[in-house]
């Protein structure tokens, strides 16, 4: 979809990230996340899901979050 490559930011944090996918376009994106060991999660929905459905991505995002405190 889009051929712009981004350079990596600059002095990055060293912590711990997640990943939450909320469609099939972004497997990819989840599948990098996999390989650098972040824990993922997919709640298939669509791209407005946070405004549509904030209880079910903020409970997917706790979640997550509780994944990075173990």
């Amino acid at each position: 979809m889009f051929a712009e490559i981004h350079p990596p930011a600059p002095r990055w944090p060293d912590a711990p990230a997640a990943y939450l996918q909320l469609s099939e376009a972004y497997e990819d994106q989840a599948a990098r996340a996999r390989e650098l060991g972040w824990p993922v999660m997919e709640q298939m929905s669509h791209h407005l899901a946070l405004l549509t459905e904030p209880g079910r991505i903020a409970g997917s995002l706790r979640e997550l979050i509780g994944r990075l405190r173990r």
